[in-house]
């Protein structure tokens, strides 16, 4: 029986970059164009009449209705016609920090991910880059769930532990906090970052799979939210109480001990881990040497499974780990594949995690 391919809208003003569009999804054998309209308008009329998508891609600057306007129409689509709700969106931004802090809005408010606009003039090159960043993307809306993934990911939630670790005590006392997501990462972390900077004045760091540009607009973003200062690492900062560092986009940030045994940010431009710069896995990795058992961990909603090869390292020394759980995730890939690996000590939905860090931090585990 032949598998039905995915029905894919391309929303954006200009006909040139939506028949570069259709040409670079004209290869996937798991996907179909079904409709090519240059306005948030048009679309919203061609759901209505002529056939609901898998996928939208949607260009943010648009006549007659914006990007963010559309969003908002889809929403209500998708409250009236139980049939709309499959629908995901993902943007199409260029890499400038005007279009940087409008993708994150959009993120926040529904999108389910995004890709950024080729560079180049070229067009063989446009289309590589376009299919090397939408073939995950559609793949993973395409793929089967994790086999056996969902019925393991409540039997903990209930249960409330996958491993014991070493008994806590005041020795091993909890230092730094550090979160890895990435597709739906925004819109989790604007939820639990800012209730987190109340409940401790521990440092928090995090990787948010992004590009350079984006990773700013959301650290400055953040920042408008919380209690901590918030701020895209450079490198060689001090880590401190009352600041959150964001990976910088196209970079790894590692932590790393001074020459006077000071606990410091590292960026360092070592190829990609995991497809992903910045990766989740290269800081956790440096959290193991550095913090031990002082830290907490937690990967969240993100497509792939980076972060899942740290855990077990991480797990070694001592450190808390937690995953978020499949109802809350955008996505349960990072964190699907981190309780499968058997290395994670709770799996715990989404607005539970800061009050799970603030009891771990004061009473132990």
């Amino acid at each position: 029986m032949k598998k039905k391919k995915l029905k894919v809208l391309i929303v954006d003003d200009s006909i040139i970059f939506r028949k570069i569009l259709e040409e670079a999804i004209s290869g996937f054998e798991n996907a179909e164009v079904v409709g090519s309209v240059f306005s948030g308008k048009k679309a919203i009329e061609f759901i209505n009449t002529k056939q609901i998508p898998d996928i939208i891609t949607l260009d943010m600057e648009m006549p007659e209705l914006s990007g963010l306007d559309m969003l908002k129409a889809i929403r209500d689509l998708k409250s009236a016609n139980p049939e709309c709700k499959k629908i995901k969106v993902i943007i199409i931004s260029s890499y400038n920090q005007k279009d940087a802090d409008t993708a994150i809005e959009a993120l926040e408010n529904g999108a389910f991910d995004f890709i950024s606009k080729p560079q180049t003039n070229d067009l063989k090159s446009s289309l590589s880059e376009l299919r090397n960043q939408l073939i995950e993307k559609f793949d993973y809306i395409d793929e089967k769930p994790i086999q056996n993934i969902k019925e393991l990911s409540k039997a903990y939630t209930k249960v409330g532990e996958i491993i014991t670790n070493s008994p806590y005590n005041n020795d091993n006392k909890i230092e730094i906090i550090a979160f890895g997501v990435s597709t739906g990462g925004p819109r989790a972390l604007f939820t639990i970052i800012p209730e987190l900077s109340k409940l401790t004045n521990l440092p928090i760091l995090i990787v948010q799979h992004m590009p350079p540009a984006f990773t700013k607009s959301f650290a400055d973003n953040l920042n408008k939210r919380c209690e901590h200062k918030v701020i895209e690492a450079k490198g060689n900062e001090l880590i401190q109480n009352k600041y959150i560092y964001i990976a910088p986009g196209g970079k790894h940030m590692i932590v790393r001990r001074s020459s006077e045994s000071k606990t410091i940010i590292g960026i360092n431009d070592n190829p990609s881990e995991n497809d992903c710069k910045p990766s989740v896995d290269v800081l956790f990795r440096s959290i193991a040497n550095v913090y031990a058992n002082r830290a907490i961990v937690s990967i969240l909603t993100g497509m792939g499974s980076d972060g899942v090869k740290s855990l077990e390292s991480l797990r070694r020394v001592g450190a808390y780990i937690i995953a978020q759980d499949e109802e809350t995730s955008t996505v349960w890939g990072m964190p699907g594949r981190a309780v499968e690996s058997g290395n994670v000590n709770k799996v715990l939905p989404l607005e539970k995690i800061p009050s799970a860090i603030e009891s771990i931090i004061n009473n132990g585990y």
